[in-house]
């Protein structure tokens, strides 16, 4: 997108700035979406992913949930301030922290589903079939999110109501 271009263009000029003024390299650290993933549009996954690639590097590519969210967050994270490789060995270090369940932040009277298929790579694997559920399949931002719809993985049992429904706001934030 022209977003993109911007933030490529800006990020010369304030190298080359930097440069001029005799300062070392600025640091920089992009974050987006991991939409290498995104299986319903070739042309991001594949193209612009390559394009990004191109000029920004190989990027890291991490999952909050690795950290204790309690919704899985897959982003990608470009930086001249590490290697990848890097970046991701010391990621992979990292512990979850234990306890961390998404019924802990449900309200009372409703519960979320079993788990029914263990989380999969690229995602961090922290749901187990059968287990409690430790994060939501993604981030909910708005009602009506695709995940969250009655008999997906983030729909929730009303038990008041007696029906399947989505997170609250407070549920999801």
């Amino acid at each position: 997108s022209s977003s993109y271009y911007k933030l490529v263009d800006m990020l010369r000029w304030l190298q080359a700035a930097a440069g001029e003024a005799g300062n070392p390299a600025v640091g920089y650290v992009v974050e987006n979406t991991a939409f290498q993933y995104n299986w319903k549009h070739p042309h991001v996954s594949k193209r612009d992913f390559e394009v990004v690639n191109f000029t920004m590097g190989q990027p890291a590519t991490i999952d909050a949930a690795k950290f204790g969210s309690r919704a899985h967050r897959l982003r990608n994270f470009w930086t001249n301030l590490v290697e990848p490789q890097k970046l991701v060995a010391a990621v992979e270090k990292a512990v979850r922290p234990e306890g961390r369940l998404v019924q802990d932040i449900l309200e009372p009277g409703r519960e979320e589903l079993p788990v029914s298929a263990a989380d999969r790579r690229p995602w961090y694997q922290c749901n187990a079939e059968g287990a409690p559920r430790q994060a939501w399949p993604t981030l909910m931002a708005y009602k009506g999110s695709y995940n969250f719809r009655p008999g997906k993985p983030g729909a929730v049992w009303d038990q008041q109501h007696e029906v399947m429904t989505e997170p609250t706001a407070a549920e999801r934030e």
